[in-house]
């Protein structure tokens, strides 16, 4: 074992056995050659170890040893240690050398940000909501604005307000027309009572056992009965996938499917079995035709979308149509970018006066622990915001009426607010994009691109970028009712005409019965 493994194998033990004092008297010894023991700090950051990688960085900077590891130790360490002095010399080191980190070496600025920043941003952020901490999430918020620029621009405190203009957006607007996608509906005569089977997630967290009861298969097999097709579904439980996958295929058998929807985004992390499975479907049925339903696009690395893309006829997805890979020829003609259905029930025009408060609706997680900052710094700001925080937790309610009451909250608020950012700091297009706009309020969004393939902003929507354009976007609804209302009205009616339930199925129908 060579030295550098012996001595990050020596911290790690003293880190486990919690002994601060021996820890210290440890790398405090002369003989550690400094570039190891920055390189420690990094290590210990990476599997969250804040206390040890703390108190390593206050050792290393006592020598005049500067990095922005240890900078980003010091935050972190003054942060959740409750040392102020520290916290605001590490930020104050962190601003100066993340720019030149970010211009010299952006790789290692972003592998810095998924892998030191990320984990430790979603672990304070959760301890913060637990405690109902807005002070906490700012601070957070500090040490992000710290090192990545766009954060500082984002949650620009003395930023003025800007005036809103709905002629500038509009036309911004008419540049993205061209990127809207077109679906063509099937032949006249269709749909043929097709025998379909949807796989799709019982809970929204199959692994919870306090989660609600996922609606996306239920609103899925109610669409396609209503459509005209023969729909069953089988609920995923995930506890066995082996076995579930076995009783797929007996289901497949027996109603002799022919159409197949599968929750992808479960199969998705067993590769394997979603092969086999796939595999022994074809076997039994060659003319089947199968389609994933992938839920998070955003998420995977190419290749494994390549992979996962290659076994199914389609993928429905609508998160994000503007990935470089589904403009790949070798995968383009399968995606099928659309929303799912939203049933007619639920859809309506807009009801009541727009008012001076717009909602957040949204659930506050790991991959989108950005709107935990949005949410305090709405409190922050004095904006007038209501949060709805959603934690999908179980209610009693059956999938359908839970969703049909999510749809009529929409309603009764009017205006909301829909935050897009995820994780990696890439911006989609999520279902409430759609669902405020049929439920009849008006949509106010974070800026994403992949919006502009099904809506287009000052005509259907309006959207914002920083925490400074979305106050003038809400002064907008509060001075100019008439024309914010205009909006209201044409992102309504162009939701209901363009992504309602059959059209939505017609356009599955015709990718896979009729292509061009």
């Amino acid at each position: 074992m060579d030295t550098s493994s012996r001595l990050l194998e020596t911290i790690d033990r003293l880190d486990a056995a919690d002994d601060a004092a021996a820890f210290l008297r440890f790398v405090q010894d002369e003989s550690h050659d400094p570039n190891e023991l920055v390189y420690a700090v990094y290590h210990l950051l990476s599997k969250t170890q804040f206390r040890s990688a703390y108190l390593l960085a206050t050792v290393l900077i006592s020598k005049g040893i500067y990095n922005p590891f240890l900078s980003i130790a010091l935050c972190l360490g003054g942060l959740i240690f409750k040392n102020p002095t520290h916290q605001a010399h590490g930020l104050h080191t962190l601003s100066s050398q993340a720019p030149a980190l970010l211009e010299s070496q952006p790789a290692l600025h972003a592998h810095i940000c998924s892998k030191i920043l990320d984990p430790a941003v979603m672990q304070l952020l959760a301890t913060a909501l637990a405690h109902s901490d807005s002070e906490q999430v700012l601070h957070v918020l500090d040490i992000l604005k710290a090192f990545v620029p766009q954060f500082r621009t984002i949650f620009d405190w003395d930023a003025p307000v800007p005036e809103f203009s709905l002629a500038a957006m509009r036309q911004r607007g008419e540049e993205t027309k061209s990127r809207l996608i077109h679906y063509p509906q099937p032949p006249a005569g269709t749909p043929l009572p097709r025998r379909v089977l949807v796989v799709f997630r019982e809970c929204v967290f199959p692994s919870k056992p306090w989660s609600r009861l996922s609606n996306e298969g239920p609103r899925m097999v109610a669409a396609m009965k209503a459509y005209g097709w023969q729909t069953d579904y089988y609920p995923l439980r995930g506890k066995d996938l082996f076995e579930e996958g076995l009783g797929i295929i007996e289901v497949c058998r027996q109603k002799q499917i022919e159409l197949l929807f599968l929750d992808d985004d479960i199969m998705m992390k067993v590769a394997p079995l979603r092969t086999e499975l796939i595999a022994r479907l074809r076997a039994l049925n060659p003319a089947m035709k199968i389609v994933g339903c992938l839920l998070d696009a955003w998420e995977p690395e190419p290749e494994d979308l390549k992979q996962s893309t290659a076994l199914v006829d389609r993928v429905w997805t609508v998160d994000a149509p503007s990935r470089p890979i589904w403009a790949d020829p070798a995968h383009a003609h399968k995606i099928i970018h659309r929303t799912f259905p939203h049933l007619a029930g639920n859809c309506r025009t807009p009801q009541g006066e727009l008012t001076d408060q717009a909602t957040f609706f949204g659930s506050l997680s790991g991959f989108n622990w950005h709107r935990v900052l949005w949410v305090s710094a709405f409190e922050r700001a004095k904006l007038p915001v209501k949060s709805c925080v959603a934690t999908h937790k179980e209610d009693g309610l059956s999938a359908l009426d839970n969703y049909a009451a999510y749809m009529q909250s929409l309603a009764e608020e009017k205006c909301c607010i829909n935050l897009t950012m995820r994780a990696n700091q890439y911006c989609v297009v999520t279902f409430r994009s759609f669902e405020t706009l049929q439920s009849g309020a008006l949509l106010l969004q974070e800026h994403s691109e992949n919006m502009y393939r099904y809506f287009i902003p000052g005509e259907h929507y309006l959207e914002f970028s920083t925490l400074a354009e979305l106050a003038g976007l809400l002064r907008f609804v509060r001075t100019h009712r008439e024309e914010a209302e205009a909006v209201r009205q044409r992102g309504n009616a162009f939701a209901r005409e363009h992504y309602n339930d059959g059209k939505l199925i017609g356009c599955i129908e015709k990718s896979l019965y009729f292509p061009d």
